[in-house]
């Protein structure tokens, strides 16, 4: 009887860490102590494409209605895609590692740890300029490099993942 009490006190503390729920943020698993930090936010102006295809439309619907039609359709069309991009278009950024997702059919999810990031750059196109948004570029370790478009707040998460990444070389360094 001892050997098998003692067996179920070595079973409990497996049996409360697989009850212990685990934090997520958005959908993906946080670590323990892991924090979210900021969660980029995707911009409306994702659906410029399809705004300029119905405006385009509507012109040419006015000479000829069976091509404004197809183009109408083809508006929407490009909006769906927009739509589900952006519903599935993911960056966040924890004290430990920036998170991304991106794809439609195939759907990519990536981590990186702040430790394996080389730089992060902002890219903004001329539409972008009017429409308040930005193409976020991470460059990993081994120059690979990931690019997220259409992030609103951009320069606001440049600007937090630099504070992140020289809060962890400072502290490595005062480890050394």
């Amino acid at each position: 009887m001892s050997d098998a009490t003692e067996d179920k006190k070595k079973e409990k503390p497996v049996v409360e860490r697989q009850k212990r729920k685990r934090k997520s943020f958005n959908g993906i698993a946080l670590r323990d102590g892991e924090t979210p930090v900021l969660n980029a936010r995707i911009s409306i102006g994702i659906f410029w494409k399809a705004a300029a295809v119905v405006i385009i439309a509507l012109l040419i619907g006015l000479l000829a209605w069976q091509l404004g039609v197809f183009l109408l359709l083809v508006a929407c069309l490009t909006a769906s895609i927009a739509a589900l991009t952006r519903r599935f278009l993911f960056l966040a950024l924890t004290d430990q590692r920036v998170l991304m997702r991106r794809g439609i059919i195939k759907i990519d999810t990536m981590q990186l740890r702040l430790d394996s990031i080389e730089s992060v750059e902002v890219q903004r196109t001329i539409v972008g300029q009017f429409l308040g948004y930005a193409s976020i570029v991470i460059t990993g370790i081994g120059s690979r490099f990931t690019i997220i478009p259409f992030v609103e707040n951009a320069v606001e998460f440049r600007d937090m993942l630099d504070d992140a990444l020289y809060a962890k070389d400072n502290a490595s360094n005062d480890k050394k």
